[in-house]
């Protein structure tokens, strides 16, 4: 159940929703494990209701794989993420306030946005490690992620696309200790509001 006297941390009395109502959460967790992989594959749905304030009701939808191949001297998987949910600005810290200094109240860091706006995201992260010796490892990765809003906010809510990789490269001195140097890069592409 859930009772809150400014659902959408409104600033303004003639904004104010207070709402009364109830949440379900389900999650099913399904697992494949074999000597060698290991794989998650997890479904999710989450309504919130609230009678006599339809407007505000939602149901988001997610959808999590984590899974992995192991080999001898190699390790190959993939980390992939679908959303499809209302937006929560806590998501986003910063992002409505902007640029804020330390010590500065940073206003509302959750809540919702008053209206019909929806964040669809599908996301992507393989990734590849390799044994080069007995002390020195390759990790190499990928990340592409497109994230899209039914209405863009200019400041705050942006639809995005971006591609992105890694490479590791680590040495072991002691069982305990490693030194690693790692590149990254990434482009981000976001639609114009």
């Amino acid at each position: 159940a859930l009772a809150n006297d400014n659902y959408t941390l409104a600033v303004n009395d003639a904004d104010v929703f207070d709402v009364t109502g109830g949440i379900a959460d389900a999650v099913l967790q399904l697992r494949a494990a074999t000597p060698r992989s290991n794989w998650v594959f997890e479904p999710r749905v989450r309504a919130l209701r609230f009678p006599g304030d339809g407007e505000l009701d939602t149901t988001d939808y997610f959808f999590n794989v984590q899974g992995e191949q192991r080999g001898e001297r190699s390790t190959f998987g993939i980390g992939a993420d679908f959303s499809n949910q209302d937006v929560i600005l806590g998501q986003l810290p910063g992002a409505i306030s902007g640029n804020i200094d330390l010590g500065q109240d940073p206003g509302p860091d959750a809540g919702r946005i008053s209206g019909d706006n929806r964040q669809q995201l599908l996301r992507a992260r393989p990734f590849a490690e390799f044994k080069l010796s007995e002390v020195t490892s390759l990790r190499v990765e990928g990340r592409a992620e497109d994230v899209a809003f039914d209405v863009n906010i200019a400041d705050a809510f942006v639809s995005y696309q971006s591609l992105g990789a890694a490479v590791q490269l680590g040495r072991r001195f002691t069982p305990a200790s490693q030194f690693s140097l790692r590149l990254e890069c990434q482009q981000v592409d976001p639609d114009e509001c």
